[in-house]
Protein backbone atom coordinates (compact mmCIF):
# COMPACT_ATOMS: atom_id res chain seq x y z
CA UNK A 1 0.00 0.00 0.00
CA UNK A 2 1.35 3.23 -1.03
CA UNK A 3 1.76 5.99 1.68
CA UNK A 4 -1.05 8.26 0.01
CA UNK A 5 -3.70 5.47 0.07
CA UNK A 6 -2.40 4.57 3.21
CA UNK A 7 -2.89 8.52 4.53
CA UNK A 8 -6.74 8.69 3.18
CA UNK A 9 -7.64 5.07 4.43
CA UNK A 10 -6.58 6.62 8.10
CA UNK A 11 -8.19 9.77 7.14
CA UNK A 12 -11.24 8.01 6.55
CA UNK A 13 -11.29 5.40 9.11
CA UNK A 14 -10.51 8.35 11.49
CA UNK A 15 -13.66 9.91 10.46
CA UNK A 16 -15.45 6.48 10.78
CA UNK A 17 -14.74 5.26 13.90
CA UNK A 18 -16.31 8.20 15.98
CA UNK A 19 -19.95 7.23 14.01
CA UNK A 20 -19.65 3.44 14.94
CA UNK A 21 -19.00 4.18 18.52
CA UNK A 22 -21.91 6.34 18.91
CA UNK A 23 -23.86 4.11 17.49
CA UNK A 24 -22.49 1.19 19.88
CA UNK A 25 -22.97 4.11 22.72
CA UNK A 26 -26.82 4.29 21.20
CA UNK A 27 -27.27 0.88 20.96
CA UNK A 28 -26.55 -0.08 24.80
CA UNK A 29 -27.70 2.89 26.50
CA UNK A 30 -31.09 3.97 24.30
CA UNK A 31 -32.03 6.85 26.75
CA UNK A 32 -29.13 9.16 25.76
CA UNK A 33 -31.58 9.76 22.99
CA UNK A 34 -34.37 10.42 25.23
CA UNK A 35 -32.68 13.21 26.90
CA UNK A 36 -32.03 15.62 23.34
CA UNK A 37 -35.36 16.53 24.34
CA UNK A 38 -34.37 18.82 27.15
CA UNK A 39 -32.45 22.72 27.84
CA UNK A 40 -30.49 23.60 24.62
CA UNK A 41 -27.25 24.18 26.61
CA UNK A 42 -27.34 20.54 28.84
CA UNK A 43 -28.02 18.53 25.34
CA UNK A 44 -25.24 20.66 23.87
CA UNK A 45 -22.85 19.44 26.72
CA UNK A 46 -23.82 16.31 26.40
CA UNK A 47 -23.18 15.84 23.16
CA UNK A 48 -20.01 17.50 23.04
CA UNK A 49 -19.44 14.44 26.02
CA UNK A 50 -20.81 11.82 23.78
CA UNK A 51 -18.81 13.45 20.67
CA UNK A 52 -15.26 13.30 22.66
CA UNK A 53 -15.81 10.20 24.00
CA UNK A 54 -16.26 8.95 20.25
CA UNK A 55 -12.96 10.16 19.39
CA UNK A 56 -11.27 7.74 22.36
CA UNK A 57 -11.48 4.92 19.53
CA UNK A 58 -9.74 6.90 17.29
CA UNK A 59 -6.67 7.11 20.10
CA UNK A 60 -6.90 3.41 20.73
CA UNK A 61 -6.41 2.76 16.76
CA UNK A 62 -4.04 5.23 16.42
CA UNK A 63 -1.98 3.97 18.92
CA UNK A 64 -2.25 0.34 17.70
CA UNK A 65 -1.05 1.96 14.04
CA UNK A 66 1.84 3.22 15.42
CA UNK A 67 2.95 -0.23 17.24
CA UNK A 68 2.37 -1.98 13.99
CA UNK A 69 4.80 1.01 12.12
CA UNK A 70 1.55 1.72 10.49
CA UNK A 71 3.20 5.59 10.43
CA UNK A 72 0.87 6.73 7.14
CA UNK A 73 -2.39 5.29 8.17
CA UNK A 74 -1.56 6.86 11.62
CA UNK A 75 -1.01 10.29 10.86
CA UNK A 76 -4.15 10.03 8.40
CA UNK A 77 -6.05 8.88 11.66
CA UNK A 78 -3.94 12.20 13.83
CA UNK A 79 -5.63 14.25 11.15
CA UNK A 80 -9.42 13.05 11.19
CA UNK A 81 -9.27 13.07 14.82
CA UNK A 82 -7.73 16.40 15.74
CA UNK A 83 -10.50 18.11 13.07
CA UNK A 84 -13.25 16.19 14.40
CA UNK A 85 -11.96 17.56 18.27
CA UNK A 86 -11.68 21.17 16.09
CA UNK A 87 -15.66 20.30 15.19
CA UNK A 88 -16.34 19.39 18.80
CA UNK A 89 -14.46 22.84 20.31
CA UNK A 90 -16.60 24.77 17.74
CA UNK A 91 -20.29 22.78 18.62
CA UNK A 92 -19.34 23.56 22.67
CA UNK A 93 -18.03 26.69 22.66
CA UNK A 94 -18.74 28.91 19.78
CA UNK A 95 -22.47 27.73 18.69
Amino acid sequence: MNAKTALGLGFITGLLLPLVALFLLFQLRPELLGIQKFDYQVVRNLNAQILSLGLLLNGAVFFLAIKLDKEEFSRGLLAASVLAMIAVFIYRFLL
